[in-house]
């Protein structure tokens, strides 16, 4: 009979449980192999370990420029309005002449009033995704993410690696969740970054979860093929990023990426409005 194991974890409860000594034989831990054809794009388990408590600032760079392509093409963000003050970006001239302090033109950003939206975004991939695509796929989930809070919508984001301990499907399926940002958290974009981003979240911090137990257990997980990526459950509210995979080629192209956030935006506003 098929199982379903589910744990959920905060960030600082996420990084404390993989940052816990590996259990199984040494050989079986691919969480410490050195990076192959930058399947990780870290040098060592510990590297990935400090990127994700101290934050990621060089990813972080090539993410925004990345997420800034993206988001040219969502048409969301702040709407504008204009009102007076005594400092501002234009000149109202009749009040200036009049000798009104108030006299210049300011265009704050006035948010869009929409509710809370929750992502449970998929971090599982199988093994012949690149490290691109899995950096683009979460650069674009930023660009939604950061787009929408700029709109005034607040986001909850989990992340999500679910695996099925057999290639059919039909065997234990094992799942950790990871709160990232709750809705009230700033928009940490370091953190998320990192969690949504870095090849290294799954396959060296998610990989740290399948070898903390026997061998017996690493064996009845999936054993060295770490098991085989699963969609996450859905969940009443919550809009589900599917995993990453050859069948999912949207990822592959900043063009394809772009659509689909573009598409994503357009879902979870109409959900909200």
């Amino acid at each position: 009979m098929k199982t379903e194991h589910l744990e959920r974890y905060t960030w600082d409860a996420w990084l404390a449980h993989v940052g816990q000594p590996a259990t199984v034989s040494p050989q079986s831990r691919q969480s410490e192999w050195p990076d192959r054809d930058g399947f990780s794009q870290t040098a060592t388990y510990a590297e990935a370990l400090d990127l994700a408590r101290k934050g990621w600032p060089e990813g972080l760079e090539q993410i925004r420029a990345q997420f800034t392509a993206i988001k040219a093409v969502l048409n969301v963000g702040d709407e504008m309005n204009s009102r007076l003050s005594d400092s501002g970006d234009d000149v109202e001239v009749g009040l200036f002449l009049d000798g009104d302090p108030e006299h210049w033109i300011e265009y704050p950003l006035m948010p869009k009033a929409h509710p809370v939206v929750k992502l449970i975004v998929s971090i599982s991939a199988s093994c012949g995704v690149s490290a691109e695509t899995i950096f683009r796929k979460g650069a674009a989930i930023v660009a939604v993410v950061d787009g929408l809070e700029a709109s005034g919508v607040r986001c909850e984001i989990e992340a999500d690696h679910t695996v099925n301990a057999s290639p059919s499907g039909k065997g234990n399926t094992y799942t950790n969740r990871i709160m990232v940002k709750r809705a009230e958290d700033s928009l940490d974009l370091d953190r998320i970054a990192f969690a949504l981003c870095h090849p290294s979240m799954l396959r060296r911090l998610c990989f740290r979860t399948h070898e903390l137990g026997t061998d017996a257990e690493w064996e009845r997980r999936g054993g060295k093929s770490y098991g085989y990526p699963e969609d996450p459950t859905p969940e009443p509210g919550a809009y589900v990023v599917p995993c990453a995979s050859w069948s999912t080629p949207e990822w592959r192209t900043l063009e394809g990426a772009a659509a689909k956030a573009k598409a994503i935006i357009a879902e979870l506003e109409s959900a909200v409005v």
